[in-house]
């Protein structure tokens, strides 16, 4: 038979938390012998003796009287030697060294009495045995200073706090203290606020420094702002230094927000490199480490909890009762799992109940079934083993309610489900059988009996439920996120309301996904008209009777409806989703999400030509560029167009009041710049003419050119700073494969390991030579496992880094035109201009040259590529019903970085435009100057960001494109950076749906009003800054952080079992993670 279960959130989370700190506790234990020892600020360490009632006055005093094999615990009882800043590293020079346990405790271990203001004064002490620190607040002697571990192990322990000073703790080698090579590390953190943890330690001065064995990291509470694997530095005779074994990082509570390499000898550590987060904890954002036996990210859910073994790709797992391990989708069992290198996601989900097909609730002997009666506890037990198919498994069953006998009807429901523990803890003793049940009660014993799993959940909170205000908190929130219960409009949820027979059953019959068929009829005398017909009918038929169907994708709600009508547009479309999203389930939310991206593609494929939607600002002349014209012998008219912008040029001056018209259709190579009053557009039918940089098709045998690397090709033509490159692509489909066109893989020098062209490995991996000059020319490099890639492809476009259209010429408008293949901007250089339009336009695979190549100082290269920007001020910015897909870095922007001089951002206006497959959807900055900048001077420049909109726009699947697949890192999907004064900003009913990295991203200083937006991202990715100074991860108290840091009070908010519905995103052939490189 089927065993039911159900949902002991609190009880499990309980038993995980015991289970992690078995797993992952410190790994030297104090001994029963060890003494214990108490430190006073009226202390005396003449007379003193160390007991509470004879405590020493310093920490040194204690130290000399622990014991060196057995370990001690020193007990803070305040805030002990406040004149000595170093009092724990001259505690130090009254031992030598200690094998045994050493605790430095502001917590009496016999008392629990906590002492308060217990403190320890420290100038970057340096271990000699194990050691943990808890319930103090640490004070440095400077604005920050460094805990040596030493490599030995450490424990930040509970109730740790620093005040305003920073804590860093090198955990390994320590050349200081002769520590030059250590055997590994083992470090737990569980509470505290720390800026910077070196896994290796710091300051070697030699290569022949470093750690032979493991290095392990637990976090179970605070917060880490980085985490560097490897080493510090600070002079220049620091060197690189090694890691032999594996680094494994857990994080079961508390936060981690980076994880970067540093000074690692060779660039990688000798074996594997994992990260386990456990709980559904926020995972860190990880750069690139190189690792000799591959990268393990392991994001596993509640109910269970994941260890790393030494063994690389070997994980152990220990689960709550009832809760089976599924490894991307896919039981595991007995303990242990394996996989290969790369992202897994881990979940402990009880299974999914199979359905029951048949009817499981009557009415009554008059004919009638009593929709509106309140349900009875006998007739609520009755329905539920009805619904789960188990009637015929409930024979034999014991029941020990005093107040229930075997010939009561219900006896079998009430024994079975009491046997199973399905019922109310709370039901002791009697089972009060005609009592009728409340909505807590009952949720409570239908998802213990009955189980959902639903990918997608939309997050409700409501004010009665808390885990403090009702014992069915865990058993609501499951119902809830499984779409399988509504609360009421002014946000409660009334748990201890009473619940009617035709509520009890919608409930059921959302739990097990049937919906009713129109035009069936129930038979029952009091139930025509009434709201819940269908329910009743569904509830009372089996499915062979063909008067409900069952919903194998879970839903069995509502639909979004997509508004329709004349002027109807983006606006309605995401209004009409929000409001209607009250009644629908996350998954309808989602397929609504999924009609409005498929229709707004409609909208814009389909808009009027450019002298139809702007005829009245068009004052002056018309003139017309066909591909099918002549620059020689055209006129710009419609009968002898120009064949090029060029062409047209050459003949002509523009003037205010002019248009431009490009015909539909067409493909027109090149770049121009804009002019004053102008409007650029299209005419004439087809598809709209397609703009592109890359200055021919490339597949041509001759243009290519075999070097001495095997696979390696080179173009025959020198080409400056390519950022794209794109295969037989097809420029006139906008279909689905319009996102997975074959492209080239960017492989920049100096990042990762790769240096040049003989390292090139993967197919269509491309190095483009810049010798030290981003505007220069150079080779172009290409990787072809199938031969010459003239021969192999119809077409080979390449984008240059080379703005198409550039200029900041004042009130311009470009309208109706498709943007392709440049490495740099689709529209770019327009600092200064005021009363920029770009309507109706498409931008896509665009962008990825190097902008810089040693981008802020750091000795590295960077890319870039936006589809609409203006750099620097701006007066009247309107980016509106716009498409921007597979761009490398922004679909619209407005920015400044810190510089001298002023800046004013005002009036600008992102509204109906689609934004996908982007690094940043929308981003915009406006840096004040930097300190080095001003050089001592007073900042008297003016930098303001004022009346911005951003609303009716569709972000979504950042970090899912080429440009976020190439360089290897997460997106920021909305991103306002560094803010100076800012005010009358607003971003309202937009749709932020899902991000790989950050899905928001705004600074404590931002004053923007945010409000009625719908937001989409996967559990352990991040919802980013919301205004805050640390990302804060998306977990199911997204909504309560939305809403309270973000500060959109009426957000929609929908998160994702990643488990459930992994994270896909598009890897081409030839990627090769960083690590294989070195």
């Amino acid at each position: 038979m089927k065993t039911p279960v159900r949902r002991f959130f609190g009880i499990i989370l309980a038993v995980i938390m015991a289970l992690s700190m078995q797993m992952f506790c410190f790994s030297a234990e104090i001994s029963a012998d060890a003494p214990v020892i108490y430190v006073s600020p009226d202390g005396d360490d003449a007379a003193g003796n160390g007991t509470i009632a004879a405590p020493f006055a310093t920490l040194k005093k204690a130290f000399s009287k622990m014991d060196t094999k057995l370990g001690a615990t020193i007990v803070l009882m305040g805030d002990i030697e406040s004149d000595n800043a170093k009092a724990w590293n001259s505690a130090y020079s009254a031992i030598n060294g200690h094998a045994g346990l050493l605790t430095i405790t502001g917590k009496d271990p016999q008392s629990g009495n906590v002492y308060a203001n217990a403190r320890l004064r420290y100038d970057s002490p340096i271990s000699e045995g194990p050691l943990k620190i808890e319930y103090l607040a640490l004070v440095p002697s400077r604005d920050y200073s460094f805990i040596e571990t030493a490599g030995y192990d450490f424990t930040m322990g509970k109730g740790m706090t620093n005040e305003d000073f920073s804590i860093y703790i090198h955990d390994g080698v320590c050349p200081g203290a002769g520590r030059n090579v250590v055997s590994g590390t083992n470090t737990v953190i569980e509470s505290g606020n720390i800026h910077a943890i070196y896994i290796g330690g710091g300051y070697p001065t030699s290569t022949s420094f470093g750690v032979t064995g493991d290095c392990r990291l637990t976090v179970n509470g605070g917060t880490i702002s980085s985490v560097m694997i490897g080493f510090d530095r600070y002079k220049d005779t620091h060197t690189e230094a090694f890691i032999d074994g594996n680094v494994i990082i857990t994080i079961n509570d508390g936060s981690v927000y980076s994880v970067t390499p540093k000074q690692l000898l060779d660039g990688k550590i000798g074996g594997h490199f994992t990260i386990v987060s456990n709980n559904g904890t926020g995972f860190p954002n990880v750069s690139d480490i190189g690792s000799g036996e591959g990268t393990f990210l392991i994001r596993s859910g509640r109910n269970g909890i994941v260890s790393a073994t030494e063994q690389a790709g070997v994980f152990n797992y220990e689960v709550g009762a009832k809760y089976p391990c599924y490894v991307d989708g896919e039981l595991a069992e007995g303990g242990t799992f394996c996989v290969d290198p790369g992202e897994h996601a881990v979940s402990f989900r009880r299974r999914q109940s199979e359905s029951f097909m048949g009817a499981y609730a009557t009415g009554f002997t008059d004919g009638s079934f009593g929709p509106d009666e309140q349900l009875t506890r006998a007739q609520a037990a009755q329905l539920v083993l009805n619904a789960s198919g188990e009637k015929e498994n409930a024979y034999g069953a014991e029941c020990t309610f005093s107040d229930v006998s075997k010939s009561d009807w219900y006896y079998n429901a009430a024994a079975y489900l009491e046997e199973n523990k399905i019922l109310p803890e709370e039901w002791q003793g009697e089972f009060l059988p005609n009592e009728p049940i409340t909505r807590g009660e009952f949720i409570y014993i239908v998802d213990g009996m009955l189980v959902k799993n639903t990918a997608s959940a939309k997050i409700l909170s409501f004010s009665d439920v808390t885990p403090d205000s009702t014992p069915y908190f865990d058993a609501i929130s499951s119902a809830i996120m499984s779409d399988c219960i509504n609360g009421y409009d002014d946000g409660t949820f009334r748990p201890e309301n009473f619940l009617t027979r035709a509520e009890a059953i919608t409930v059921l019959n959302r739990y097990l996904s049937r919906s009713a068929l129109s035009g069936a009829e129930s038979g029952f005398s009091d139930v025509e008209g009434h709201w819940a017909s269908g329910q009743v009918i569904t509830a009372t038929s089996d499915i062979s009777e063909n008067k409900w169907v069952y919903n194998a994708d879970g839903d069995s709600g509502d639909s979004y409806v997509l508004p329709t009508g004349e002027g109807i547009d983006a606006a309605d479309y995401i209004m009409s989703l929000h409001s209607q999203s009250a009644s629908l389930s996350a998954k309808a939310v989602r397929k609504g999400v999924e009609t409005i991206v498929d229709q707004m593609k409609k909208d814009i494929l389909n808009t009027r030509n450019t002298l139809e939607i702007y005829g009245t600002r068009i004052t002056g002349a018309k003139y017309y560029i066909s591909e099918n014209g002549s620059d020689s012998t055209g006129m710009g008219t419609v009968t002898k167009p120009f064949r090029s912008m060029a062409g047209l040029k050459a003949k002509v001056t523009l003037r205010s009041g002019d248009a431009v018209l490009f015909e539909r259709g067409g493909i027109y190579r090149g770049s121009f710049s804009v002019s004053a009053g102008v409007t650029y557009g299209s005419y004439g039918e087809g598809n709209k003419p397609i703009i592109m940089q890359s200055k021919k098709n490339y597949a041509d045998p001759a243009l290519w050119k075999k070097t001495e690397w095997e696979n390696v090709w080179v173009c025959t033509e020198l080409l400056n700073n390519v950022g794209v490159i794109g295969f037989d692509h097809d420029l006139q489909d906008y279909s689905e494969d319009t996102y997975n066109e074959l492209y080239g893989i960017t492989m920049n020098k100096n990042m990762y390991g790769f240096m040049g062209p003989s390292q090139l490995c993967g197919d269509l991996q491309f190095y483009s030579e810049l010798y030290g000059n981003v505007t220069g020319v150079g080779e172009l490099y290409l990787y072809s496992k199938d031969g010459n890639p003239g021969e192999r492809f119809s077409s080979i476009e390449i984008g240059e880094r080379k703005d198409i259209v550039t200029g900041s010429a004042n009130n311009v408008v470009i309208d109706n035109l498709s943007f392709k293949f440049t490495g740099a901007h689709g529209m770019g250089g327009a600092g200064g201009c005021k009363n920029r339009t770009v309507t109706n336009c498409i931008y896509s695979w665009l962008g990825g040259s190097i902008l810089s190549l040693d981008f802020h100082g750091g000795g590295s290269p960077v890319n870039y590529g936006n589809a609409v920007e203006i750099y620097g001020a701006c007066d009247g910015y309107y980016v509106e019903n716009n498409w921007m897909y597979q761009i490398y870095d922004t679909a619209v922007t407005h920015q400044r970085s810190s510089s001298l001089g002023d800046c004013i951002q005002e009036n600008i206006h992102y509204a109906k435009n689609l934004m996908e497959y982007v690094f940043w959807g929308i981003e915009f900055y406006n840096s004040p100057p930097s300190s080095a900048q001003l050089n001592g001077a007073e900042d008297t420049y003016t930098r303001i960001t004022r009346n911005v909109t951003s609303e009716y726009n569709v972000l979504r699947l950042g970090g899912y494109g080429w440009g976020s697949i190439v360089r290897h890192r997460g997106s920021l999907l909305y991103c306002g950076s560094t803010l100076s004064e800012n005010y009358d900003c607003y971003t309202r009913y937009n749709i932020f749906d899902r991000a790989y990295g950050n899905l928001l991203n705004l600074p404590t200083n931002s004053n923007e009003e945010i409000d009625k937006n719908i937001y989409i991202q996967h559990v352990g990715q991040r919802l980013g800054n919301l205004k805050t100074t640390r990302a804060i991860m998306c977990d199911y108290s997204a909504k309560d952080n939305i809403s309270e840091l973000f500060g959109d009070k009426n957000a929609v908010v929908i998160v994702i079992d990643t488990a459930l519905e992994p994270i896909v995103r598009n890897i081409p052939e030839g990627f090769i993670a960083p690590d294989a490189l070195y």
